[in-house]
């Protein structure tokens, strides 16, 4: 068994191993129903794909309540990471506004 980290602050929550490849895992609890990653998280892991190659991806969801889980590899996060995306039309005009 390796060691694991020295370090702090990194955008996933596990690592691990499935099929001779390496994965970063992000894991997501929640009472009652599945959360998933914020746009700064999603930001921070796509960054890690882009350089690491051949680093894959999970997405690990718990529902304490049920005790159900759902877990995407791959290329079933890329609706995550390329879904919609919070509007900022809104917010921009906002902003103009107090200047």
């Amino acid at each position: 068994m390796r060691e694991g980290p020295k370090f702090r602050g990194t955008p996933f929550d596990l690592f691990g191993f499935w099929n001779d490849r390496s994965y970063i895992i992000e894991l997501k609890c929640s009472l009652v129903g599945f959360n998933h990653p914020g746009e700064i998280q999603k930001i921070r892991l796509q960054e890690l794909l882009r350089r690491i190659e051949g680093l894959g991806a999970a997405l690990l969801q718990l529902e304490l309540s049920s005790a159900k889980y759902r877990i995407f590899y791959d290329d079933q996060l890329d609706l995550l990471f390329r879904g919609k995306k919070m509007p900022l039309g809104v917010i921009e005009m906002w902003i103009r506004e107090q200047f």
